[in-house]
């Protein structure tokens, strides 16, 4: 009889081993004992997983320096630029000064949208686990 060959890739999940009829084993309390192995579908929904947490941490990203970006701005300066600047100056800061004037919605839209997106990004695991 050969040798078992077992690598162990964490040590609560799935011990993976050659020459034997059942493939994975996990560690219980009274030993090691066999598990059937994972399913195709779990691969994808990790694959699922990860894509959402790397998009909802690319939202949380924009979220957070559109807050910076924009609350850094103060009105008097938007309105020097929006009269006396350059022309592209001009463009962008009249562009700017309609959002900015209302600068308590605009905070506590990008505040909101920030601490949405990091709870969905931290409970993404168990609200798509079925998907």
């Amino acid at each position: 009889m050969s040798a078992i060959e077992c690598k162990i890739k964490t040590p609560s999940i799935f011990l993976p081993c050659r020459n034997l009829k059942t493939s994975f084993f996990t560690l219980h309390r009274n030993g090691w004992a066999p598990v059937s192995p994972p399913d195709a579908s779990t691969s994808s929904r990790t694959s699922l997983n990860i894509v959402l947490a790397c998009c909802l941490l690319v939202l949380s990203g924009l979220f957070s320096g559109l807050t910076l970006g924009l609350m850094s701005l103060d009105m008097v300066s938007l309105e020097i630029l929006a009269e006396g600047g350059e022309e592209q100056e001009r463009e962008f800061a009249k562009k700017i000064l309609p959002v900015r004037a209302k600068g308590n919605l605009l905070l506590c839209t990008l505040l909101l949208g920030n601490t949405m997106v990091n709870g969905a990004n931290t409970l993404q695991p168990f609200l798509f686990k079925n998907f």
